[in-house]
């Protein structure tokens, strides 16, 4: 069975944009239909638009795939959320806690035997 993986794919749920109003109302996440496929996504004073239904609404998201024959899904931020560029500063900071170092292995330099 052949199956589709869609490797670039952005999403921000209605439930996460909901979340993110009301635990960051600073950040000025607006998001405005413009219509029964498109709306206006704002954050920190910048509009982009259109932004696809499939996008937020997750009930629209599968349709959308099942439609497309897509199986799968690599999700990602949406890039908005990363605040690029804002117009005005959203007064918030976002961080990200550090990636544990990486293991080393350890190497024995001497040969056994010598």
């Amino acid at each position: 069975m052949t199956r589709t993986i869609d490797t670039h794919t952005h999403v921000l749920a209605d439930a996460t944009i909901k979340l993110l109003q009301k635990e960051i109302p600073r950040l000025g996440l607006n998001l405005t239909p413009i219509d029964a496929d498109t709306a206006m996504l704002e954050v920190a004073g910048v509009r982009y638009r259109p932004f696809p239904r499939g996008g937020h609404d997750m009930t629209r998201r599968f349709a959308d795939m099942a439609a497309t024959e897509v199986d799968m899904h690599v999700l990602s931020a949406t890039p908005q959320t990363w605040l690029y560029n804002p117009r005005r500063k959203p007064g918030c900071t976002i961080r990200i806690p550090p990636s544990p170092p990486p293991r080393r292995q350890s190497r024995t330099t001497r040969s056994r035997g010598s």
